[in-house]
C-alpha cells in the first residue's frame, strides 16, 4: 500500500517530468470501485497503486482529502475510507430510495450522481451523500452510466454506451459525441483537463479523450476487476472565493485548486494554478486573512490580507524550485514552514488561504483564491 508521502513524490515527479505537449498517462491517481466485490481500486498510469475491500454495493464514490462512498440503492449507509482505502470511522445513514447509482462526481461541497435507472436523473447530495435533491433528466438514452464533473466549464458529462453528453447542471444539453468505450463510468483528470473512460470489462483498456470527442490514447491496466461502476480523480478541496479571477491576456480567467490532505500530520498538500498565459512565470501566495484589493500597476484582484501574524502574514513561494511557468504549474508546499517571517508551522483547526500571482504581458495578474480549514 501506497502512503500518502509516496502518492505525493510520485505526483510531483509524473508533473515534473512529462512535457505541457505530450500527453501523460494518468499523471493522477485514478479511484475505481466494484460494488459488487465491495473492492476499491486506485490506478496511475495504469499500475495499480492498491486495492482495498470497501462496503457491499458501494459504488457512487467522491473524492477530496478522503473518500466518500455511497450505495447504489442509496441505504443503509455511506462510509468514509482515506486515500489509501482505509475506514476512518465516518458513516452517514442515507434514506434508501431504491434508485441505481453507479458513479458519482465532486463539485466543491457537494456531490453529484447519475441514477442509471429508468429513472435517469442527476442528482446533487451533500459530501456524504445525504440529502439528495434532484436536478435534471438528461433525456438522452436509458442506458446511462457514468457521470463526472468538468472544474473548468462548471458543467457535468453524462455517458451511456455509446456517446458522452455535456450538460450545464440546470439540464441543457451543451454538446456530445460518440466514443468507443461501451458501457462505462467516466472522470474528469483536472492536471489535464481531459475526460477518461473506463469500461465495465475488465480486459478493457481505459481510453482517455479530450473534451471536444477526441480520442488521445489507451491504457492497459491489466489487474482492474471487472464490473467497474464508479470513477473519480480526486477533487479539489477547500472553499472557493473571488471566483472567478478577472480575465488574462488568455482571455480566459486562472485557477486555483488544492488537493492531497488537509490533515496537518499528512504534510501532503498540492496546490496547483491554471488557465496562466503560456510561458509566463508566477508563485503562490498565502495567508490567514482574506481580502478584495486591485493592487497598482496589476490587472487583477488581490484576495489575501495582512492577518494574525501582522502584514507579514503574506506569505510567497517565490524561492527557487518554487516557481511555476504558465499555463499550468503545481508546488506542494511544506506545512511545517509556511514563508513567513519567521517561518509559521500550520496548526489544526487554522484556515489558510492560498492564491496564485503571475505576470501577464508586462503586468501582473491573480487566479481565484481557495480556503483551507486544516485538522
Amino acid at each position: 500500500m501506497q502512503s500518502s508521502v509516496g502518492r505525493k513524490m510520485l505526483r510531483v515527479l509524473v508533473l515534473a517530468l512529462v512535457p505541457a505537449a505530450r500527453v501523460a498517462a494518468q499523471s493522477e491517481v485514478l479511484y475505481l470501485t466494484n460494488g459488487d466485490a465491495s473492492t476499491l481500486q486506485a490506478f496511475q498510469g495504469g499500475n495499480l497503486v492498491f486495492q482495498s475491500t470497501t462496503h457491499h454495493l458501494g459504488y457512487p464514490l467522491a473524492v477530496r482529502d478522503t473518500i466518500w462512498i455511497g450505495h447504489r440503492d442509496n441505504g443503509p449507509q455511506a462510509i468514509e475510507y482515506d486515500l489509501n482505502g482505509v475506514p476512518t470511522g465516518n458513516t452517514a445513514t442515507l434514506a434508501g430510495i431504491n434508485p441505481n447509482f453507479l458513479d458519482g462526481a465532486v463539485n466543491g461541497d457537494v456531490n453529484y450522481v447519475l441514477d442509471a435507472s429508468g429513472n435517469r436523473t442527476v442528482y446533487q447530495a451533500d459530501a456524504d451523500w445525504r440529502n439528495l435533491v434532484p436536478l435534471f433528466d438528461p433525456g438522452t438514452s436509458s442506458n446511462l452510466g457514468g457521470i463526472t464533473y468538468d472544474q473548468v466549464s462548471g458543467n457535468v458529462f453524462v455517458t451511456d454506451s455509446s456517446t458522452v453528453y455535456e450538460f450545464t447542471l440546470t439540464g441543457v444539453m451543451v454538446a456530445s459525441f460518440g466514443h468507443g468505450a461501451g458501457t462505462n463510468s467516466i472522470a474528469y483528470e483536472a492536471s489535464t483537463d481531459t475526460l477518461w473512460l473506463v469500461p465495465n470489462g475488465a480486459s478493457s483498456p481505459l481510453l482517455q479523450y479530450s473534451k471536444s470527442g477526441a480520442l488521445l490514447q489507451t491504457v492497459s491496466t491489466p489487474v482492474r476487476s471487472s464490473n467497474i461502476w464508479g470513477a473519480e480523480f480526486q477533487a479539489s478541496f477547500g472553499v472557493r472565493y473571488c471566483s472567478p479571477a478577472l480575465p488574462n491576456s488568455s482571455g480566459a480567467p486562472a485557477s486555483i485548486s488544492v488537493t492531497g490532505s488537509a490533515a496537518v500530520a499528512d504534510n501532503d498538500l498540492t496546490l496547483t494554478a491554471e488557465g496562466l498565459p503560456v510561458g509566463e512565470f508566477g508563485y503562490f501566495l498565502v495567508g490567514s486573512n482574506q481580502g478584495q484589493v486591485m493592487p497598482p500597476g496589476s490587472q487583477g484582484i488581490i484576495c489575501l490580507a495582512c492577518g494574525f501574524h501582522g502584514c507579514a502574514g503574506i506569505g510567497r513561494y517565490n524561492q527557487p524550485g518554487s516557481i511555476i511557468v504558465g499555463p499550468v504549474g503545481s508546488i506542494s508546499p511544506d506545512l511545517t514552514a509556511l514563508p513567513l517571517s519567521p517561518p509559521q508551522a500550520v496548526m489544526p483547526g487554522e484556515t489558510w488561504n492560498f492564491q496564485c500571482w503571475f505576470r501577464d504581458l508586462g503586468s501582473n495578474n491573480f487566479t481565484d483564491a481557495i480556503a483551507v480549514t486544516f485538522r
